[in-house]
């Protein structure tokens, strides 16, 4: 109940073999009075700091043809951007959640037992960070974050566990929207599967 209050009323349940498939990871949930996220703050402070002298560094490598050197200098980034990715797997424990122009103070992340799925910063899909003009630019004046062209995550009927809605009047709109998604299902049977797995919030509050 707490969740849908803060996201919403419409979703769409995984099976977590589809997730585990995909290569999406539970979130690593940090306390910002603990030692591991002060470690994690300080590596990753440190890593963007030296980032761009590396790069610099190695640019003269190459010139002066000292092979070896960039060999270790590639080696660094790599090993910065493992740190980086660890970091784009964690969350706050506890903190500001603000949704819709409403704030919730010190609301506990970790209840949500998020999964995430983050593309690798060397296949270079998205950027790994942004400031806040980027991002604002980015989000635009959307209430919901703008869709990714790639990495594209595909998934099929068969990997659906629910279909979530608000009320019994959003069902037939759904089930007309899904019969024109063709290569969601291979057969008449599948559609007919998925259309079973259609809940309501209602039903949820008042069955679960």
């Amino acid at each position: 109940k707490s969740h849908i209050e803060k996201y919403g009323n419409y979703a769409i349940g995984m099976e977590k073999k589809w997730g585990i498939e995909n290569k999406l990871n539970p979130v690593l949930y940090l306390e910002n009075s603990s030692l591991i996220y002060s470690d994690f703050r300080e590596s990753f402070t440190h890593f963007s700091s030296t980032l761009k002298g590396l790069y610099d560094l190695e640019n003269f490598m190459k010139e002066e043809s000292n092979i070896e050197m960039v060999k270790v200098l590639e080696n660094l980034e790599k090993l910065g951007n493992t740190q980086i990715n660890l970091v784009r797997y964690s969350k706050p424990y506890q903190g500001k959640l603000v949704r819709k122009h409403e704030t919730y103070d010190n609301y506990r992340f970790y209840d949500e037992r998020e999964w995430r799925y983050v593309p690798k910063i060397e296949d270079n899909e998205l950027a790994w960070m942004l400031n806040e003009e980027e991002y604002l630019k980015y989000r635009g004046n959307n209430e919901t974050k703008p869709l990714f062209e790639k990495p594209i995550l595909n998934f099929t009927s068969e990997d659906i566990k629910y279909l979530i809605v608000a009320e019994q009047s959003d069902i037939k709109p759904l089930i007309d929207k899904l019969g024109l998604i063709k290569n969601l299902y291979s057969s008449k049977d599948d559609f007919e599967i998925l259309i079973t797995k259609i809940f309501t919030v209602e039903q949820l509050k008042a069955d679960f």
